[in-house]
């Protein structure tokens, strides 16, 4: 099963296929910023939790107490709705873009299972817009425990988003390197 999703994102891996994909989720991520925020200003002095690293449960109902009942309903909207897309979207970016810089070396070599990095970040992107939507629905009964499982799902995202964000860095390096020394794999 694993071997046969890599082989689909190889056969899309080329220079078009990236650029497509990165179009996608440029658009995604304007459709997202307006999807899960409130629609009025009155909670934008705070950023949606899905930004963050990290917050805590005191900050989560400081801020949800900043929401009407119709924005808190609007933001559950926009979490399973739009900000279900996104990580499909740079899901498959990140994807794209790893086997397209790493292509030479990933056949024959342990790390041939790196393009599947971002997917764990899909996952605690879902697990976190769930686990919100709960929250904003249940506001104002108090889940505590969810929110520091909310916030875990976020810090993980982040934290595999800038691991597969260095991981794009060593790909670039590697092919400006290959290039200089005029090795074209």
């Amino acid at each position: 099963m694993k071997v046969r999703v890599l082989q689909a994102f190889e056969r899309r891996a080329n220079w078009r296929g990236i650029l497509l994909s990165a179009v996608v989720t440029l658009l995604l991520t304007l459709l997202v910023s307006h999807a899960v925020g409130p629609q009025d200003g009155t909670a934008a002095q705070t950023p949606p939790f899905d930004t963050r690293v990290w917050y805590t449960p005191e900050e989560v109902y400081g801020d949800l107490a900043l929401y009407t009942s119709a924005q808190r309903r609007s933001a559950v909207v926009g979490h399973l709705t739009a900000d279900l897309l996104y990580p499909l979207a740079y899901g498959t970016f990140f994807t794209l873009s790893l086997i397209g810089l790493y292509r030479p070396r990933l056949s024959t070599s342990r790390w041939r299972w790196l393009p599947l990095l971002p997917w764990l970040s899909v996952l605690a992107d879902y697990s976190e817009n769930v686990a919100l939507s709960v929250l904003f629905l249940a506001y104002p009964t108090r889940l505590p425990g969810l929110v520091v499982a909310a916030a875990i799902c976020t810090a993980a995202k982040w934290s595999i988003v800038g691991l597969t964000a260095l991981a794009l860095t060593g790909g670039v390096i590697f092919r400006a390197l290959s290039a200089l020394k005029g090795n074209r794999d």
